[in-house]
């Protein structure tokens, strides 16, 4: 009986800490992720801005 509640307690115990590995390592990859999509999204925004001035400096000069 003192075996398979020292078993059970051991096992209890693994199983909690993969689950706060598991759960930590799921969170850093969607923290990631996130991060990533919102650089993919600022970089897409200030690529058409740069597009916009340039389009419309260009408009503007004077070829010699």
């Amino acid at each position: 009986d003192d075996d398979v509640l020292q078993s059970y307690s051991e096992y209890s115990l693994a199983q909690l800490i993969y689950y706060a590995m598991k759960e930590s390592a799921c969170s850093e990859q969607a923290s990631r992720m996130t991060a990533m999509d919102g650089a993919s999204k600022n970089a897409a925004v200030n690529f058409r801005a740069e597009t916009v001035v340039i389009s419309i400096s260009s408009a503007f000069t004077i070829d010699s």
